[in-house]
């Protein structure tokens, strides 16, 4: 799950939250990354890939 914890439409504890109930699943909290993750979109990039390629 990536969040952004500048996120104002889910809050990042939901994020974790549900990170917590996948099996396997991790949580990457993205420092001021809003709702629409233009801020860091190579991690956001590297990140997705590494899931895809997992």
């Amino acid at each position: 799950m990536l969040q952004g914890d500048e996120d104002d439409v889910v809050p990042a504890a939901n994020g974790k939250r549900i990170a917590d109930r996948i099996p396997g699943g991790t949580f990457v909290k993205l420092p001021g990354e809003d709702h629409s993750f233009v801020t860091e979109q190579e991690r956001i990039i590297e990140k997705t890939c590494a899931f895809l390629s997992a």
